[in-house]
């Protein structure tokens, strides 16, 4: 139901395996890999990240459009719609438009996977905190309008930053 895919998605930011600054190198890898047409190894390397993170956004994207390039139409579908499934949870988290409306995501990768799916020029991005919060605020042309999209960042301020420590110990 939608409703357990909404507590998966956000419950995965407090599962021992959460680091979601150290996956940021391999998501770069996979979308270099895609666009370098080296479609096999992107999808090697998305189905890995996948089989880690099930709830990634940009990977089940990445994973989607490498199954398609193979000739893996099921696979492409599949991911497609669990992609699909994915962002309709952040895009219904919140409307962007203030802290308290805040998308609220738990990967870096998804503010990209956002704002390119509403087709939004990012012109500056910066980090606030507020009461107990952590915000990436980005200037965007949306519309042909400059304006400020909130993402809320919390768990992955929270939880990725005690994953990154527990690794350093």
């Amino acid at each position: 139901t939608e409703k357990e895919l909404i507590l998966t998605y956000y419950g995965f930011a407090i599962m021992p395996g959460y680091r979601p600054y150290i996956w940021l190198e391999l998501e770069n890898k996979i979308i270099q890999n895609n666009n370098d047409r080296k479609f096999k190894l992107a999808k090697t390397l998305s189905d890995s990240l996948v089989g880690m993170i099930p709830v990634s956004t940009m990977a089940n994207e990445e994973l989607s459009y490498s199954c398609g390039r193979t000739g893996d139409s099921i696979g492409a579908a599949f991911y497609r719609k669990q992609y699909e499934k994915l962002l309709s949870i952040i895009l219904n988290s919140g409307d962007g438009k203030s802290k308290e409306t805040a998308y609220k995501v738990i990967g870096m990768k998804d503010i990209s996977v956002i704002t390119q799916r509403k087709k939004m020029q990012v012109t500056k991005q910066k980090r606030i905190k507020s009461k107990n919060h952590v915000y990436e605020v980005l200037t965007v042309f949306y519309k042909f309008k400059k304006q400020k999209i909130y993402f809320d960042i919390t768990l992955i301020e929270t939880y990725g930053i005690k994953a990154i420590q527990k690794k350093k110990k």
